[in-house]
């Protein structure tokens, strides 16, 4: 099957394998002048972590949420621990089921979503697809769902600290950083 895009107008359209949705993403990201906020599934590309990372760098305010199983992999792992250690500000979906999105909110005004996971495989074998979308209406939607999303995650990982600290329990600080 062979690889192509749609890269005129409000929304942009990119297949993979091998259609450069990696570069993509990472162009978009590298636009971003305030905010960048994520909701990945799966993440091994270490080029859209240098991206957020420079963003970061740049002054803008860098969130992720990751899904707490795929994170447990040693180069999910590795990328959550990197951005993390580079100020950006990570959390593991603390849901038992799935946190299956995959998108990014740049500045509220543009997104980057569809069924391509952020990961080698994705770019090179997969059949997925990346749109991203120039359209504010549409991120201020992403925005909307991706305050709520960390938000929960935030106040569930507050209570389960509050309630460990209750208990005399050690509590696990590797969930959110």
């Amino acid at each position: 099957m062979k690889a192509f895009a749609v890269k005129e107008g409000p929304v942009r359209v990119f297949f993979s394998p091998n259609g450069g949705c990696s570069a993509e993403l990472v162009m978009e990201l590298d636009k971003a002048s305030k905010t960048i906020h994520c909701a990945i599934f799966s993440f091994t590309l270490t080029q859209v972590a240098d991206s957020l990372i420079a963003a970061k760098k740049r002054g803008c305010v860098v969130r992720v949420v990751f899904d707490q199983h795929e994170v447990t992999g040693k180069v999910n792992l590795a990328l959550f621990q990197k951005l993390s250690q580079n100020q950006v500000e990570v959390i593991k979906s603390a849901n038992q089921a799935y946190m299956h999105s995959k998108y990014a909110v740049v500045d509220a005004s543009s997104v980057a979503t569809g069924s391509y996971n952020w990961t080698t495989r994705a770019e090179q074998n997969n059949n997925e697809n990346l749109l991203i979308l120039n359209i504010k209406k549409i991120a201020k939607a992403y925005e909307t769902n991706f305050k709520e999303l960390w938000n929960f995650h935030v106040e569930y990982y507050a209570k389960v600290k509050e309630r460990a600290e209750k208990e005399g329990v050690a509590y696990f600080t590797e969930a959110i950083r």
